[in-house]
This record gives C-alpha cells, structure tokens and sequence, in this order.
C-alpha cells in the first residue's frame, strides 16, 4: 500500500514525513564519517550516534505499546481523529520549532557508545513504524489509547503516539543538523 491509498489522511502526512526523515538518514549513512558520528555539539551533550540511538531506543518502547493497542482493531467510528490535550501539548513540545531543551527521561537515554551501524539499525526500525503506520489506517485512532513508556498514568490516543514519534524524529534531525554545522 502507498502513501496515498491510505484512508486516514493525517496518517498519509505522516508517512510522507517519513519519507523525508529516511531519505535524510540514508544520506547521513552514504556521508558521515565515524569521527562525524563521534561528534556532539560545542557546548557538549549526546553525539551524532548517541541522537540516532536514543531514537531507536525511545520509538522501540512506542512500538511496543501501539502493536498491543493494534490488536484491538477498533474499527473507526464517525469521529474524526484529535488529539489529547497531553498529546497536543507534548508534539508542541517536541516540535523542531520549539526552542526549549528537554531532559530525557531515564528510559529513553542512550547509552555511552551507540550500536555499529546506527544509522542503518534507525532506518530498519523506521519500517516497523510504517508497518504500524499502514496497520492503522481504518481503525478508530481517537479511542485507541497507549500508555507513555514514561509513566501508565499518561495515556496517548493512538493518533498521538504516531505524531509524537514522527516529531520527535524531525526535532532530533534538526539537532543532528546543528552539531553537523549544516
């Protein structure tokens, strides 16, 4: 199925998001050198390498929860799709337009040195969120919840989950592009 023959639109966005998230990636992996991956910005924090870990890291623990929330199969009902006010708020949060450092929580950090190949190991799991992506489309996004990998006293519907996981990519690629200097 392409892009386009999906029903939900906001699910269609996304995965064109996708596209352009993944073609950046593969240039960064026909690119970078390993010293590039070694690199983190001036003022210190994660490197290149780590920013891709903690990606992979963090959109596994989503995964988890959306394919248990998928096997419901609620098909969707005559709403439209919203998002919460908690799923609102942390896009915003996570929007590449956001200008506030955020901390990340303690599960989602990656560890001192990244796997081999990382960039290669995020564009992999990259289509289990396309899998998960295609799986959806039909189903009632609004009423399908998932809790946070932080905390089970946050609930996402499932539309929130697959936002936040697309800009949250978005923001880390703009962060990668920052300590790149391009």
């Amino acid at each position: 199925m392409t892009t386009t023959q999906l029903q939900n639109a906001m699910l269609a966005q996304l995965l064109s998001d996708l596209d352009v998230i993944d073609a950046e990636a593969r240039t960064m992996q026909n690119t970078l050198s390993e010293e590039e991956l070694r690199r983190s910005a001036p003022g210190g924090g994660w490197t290149v390498g780590q920013v891709f870990e903690h990606l992979i890291v963090s959109n596994s623990l989503y995964y988890e929860r959306m394919e248990k929330a998928l096997a419901t199969r609620r098909p969707a009902g005559s709403t439209k799709w919203r998002p919460t006010l908690f799923g609102r708020m942390l896009v915003k949060s996570l929007s590449p337009q956001s200008t506030r450092r955020l901390p990340a929580p303690r599960v989602f950090r990656p560890g001192p040195e990244p796997r081999a190949g990382v960039i290669h190991a995020f564009l992999e799991s990259q289509e289990r969120i396309r899998t998960l992506t295609r799986k959806a489309d039909g189903l009632d996004l609004k009423r399908t919840r998932i809790t946070s990998p932080v905390s089970p006293l946050i609930r996402l519907n499932l539309g929130d989950a697959f936002r936040v996981i697309v800009v949250h990519e978005q923001r880390h690629l703009q962060q990668i592009r920052r300590i790149l200097g391009t």
